[in-house]
């Protein structure tokens, strides 16, 4: 529709109403059209939020048990040349197991694995392997 006349002076609210003079409101259906597009949209950012916490928190876990790995390998790399070794202390959520596998007379070849006990049964999150060598 064309608008009914043009506003002279000042804006004012009795002249926004001439302005826009004969002009109808949205219809119940357009209505109903807009909340449809905003619920989609809002439904999408949500899950969009739920989706990248869960990827947060599995990378957390991982970079936690490669940070675990590393320690448990560079304390065993710096104790004395032993048969096994016991694994290093982490925070209840995690668990190390360290194997030691005599490769040959004065090698070692250890293999470590870090576990999330946060579920039952526990998830392998990290695997390190690593050479020790007897000083001679």
């Amino acid at each position: 529709m064309e608008r009914q006349g043009k506003v002279k002076g000042p804006c004012t609210f009795a002249a926004l109403r001439r302005l826009f003079k004969g002009q109808g409101g949205m219809s119940f259906a357009s209505q109903l059209v807009a909340l449809a597009i905003i619920s989609v949209t809002l439904s999408i950012l949500i899950a969009t939020l739920f989706t990248s916490s869960a990827g947060t928190l599995a990378v957390r876990q991982e970079v936690s048990a490669q940070s675990y790995a590393r320690q448990q390998m560079e304390w065993i790399k710096a104790a004395p040349y032993q048969s096994s070794y016991a694994p290093i202390a982490t925070e209840g959520a995690y668990s190390v197991e360290v194997q030691v596998d005599e490769v040959e007379d004065g090698l070692q070849k250890i293999v470590l694995q870090v576990y999330s006990t946060r579920q039952e049964p526990p998830q392998l999150l990290c695997t390190l392997e690593g050479y020790k060598r007897r000083a001679s």
